[in-house]
């Protein structure tokens, strides 16, 4: 596993928005663009997962077995402030920074990313969001193709 920041994380994250997210769309603009001021600095209040063009909701098992046929996988997941997160030590990473791993590493790299994450690959083609949200019966994921 790689943790990549800086320039590098901020052009994977730029394509991948460019890719899968509607930034025209109310919610992107009110709760994504528009950041809102806390004690920790200046975050957003919304989910990227809440932007996507062409969301389909599956289930988490679903989606791992999609993410195990892949060859190299990135993750990044939502910023939010110290102030919006209730779990103890909820990024276990640094907050803006990328994860570039193998599909073998993925059931140890699970339990240390946050709940809301977005996986994809060099050929920015496909998305699956794990997402926090259930459905009253379980919890649901999200993919994307394009």
């Amino acid at each position: 596993m790689k943790i990549l920041q800086g320039e590098t994380f901020a052009v994977l994250k730029g394509l991948y928005e460019e890719a899968f997210v509607d930034k025209a769309c109310p919610h992107y603009i009110n709760t994504i663009e528009k950041k809102r001021t806390f004690s920790d600095g200046a975050f957003p209040t919304g989910y990227l997962w809440d932007c996507l063009r062409s969301p389909k909701k599956e289930t988490d098992q679903a989606c791992l077995a999609l993410l195990r046929e892949k060859e190299t996988l990135y993750v990044f997941w939502d910023v939010h402030s110290k102030e919006q997160i209730w779990i103890p030590e909820y990024y276990k990473y640094p907050r803006h920074s990328c994860l570039q791993f193998s599909p073998d590493e993925l059931p140890a790299l699970l339990p240390t990313l946050p709940e809301d994450v977005y996986f994809f690959d060099d050929s920015l083609t496909w998305t699956v969001i794990l997402t926090h949200e259930d459905d009253g019966k379980r919890r649901y994921c999200l993919t994307s193709f394009r």
